[in-house]
């Protein structure tokens, strides 16, 4: 059995646990699951095989699928595997030692070959 279908089993065989056993708690907040992809054409094949909602925090970009639950699926990669950090100006920082810091901004051509709604 591959990793996937291992994974896919577990997933069915807690939930029927779960709803075999109403005594037993669940998680009071969501739960998310986190694969990560190298490459654009990676991204790329998740985001045309389903609906996704794009996310973009700190240095990553995310493809979710968010379940009941709330229960979310994240694909993620690097931010700069799929978009150009383009830098807008500079702040001086006057601290010791004083320094200056890039203020960017991420352009994502690319990912608009993710377009949820395309799908």
């Amino acid at each position: 059995m591959s990793n996937r279908e291992t994974f896919i089993a577990g997933l069915r065989e807690l939930a029927t646990f779960l709803e075999g056993h109403p005594d037993v708690p669940v998680p009071p907040y969501g739960h998310q699951f986190d694969v990560f992809v190298q490459s654009k054409e990676d991204l790329a094949a998740c985001a045309r095989s389903a609906t996704w909602e794009k996310r973009y925090v700190g240095d990553w970009f995310a493809l979710v699928h968010t379940c009941p639950g709330p229960i979310e699926y994240h694909v993620n990669i690097e931010r700069e595997r799929v978009c150009r950090r383009m830098v807008t100006g500079h702040v001086w920082v006057p601290l010791v030692p004083a320094h200056v810091v890039d203020q960017v901004e991420w352009v994502c051509d690319d990912v608009s070959l993710l377009d949820a709604d395309a799908h």
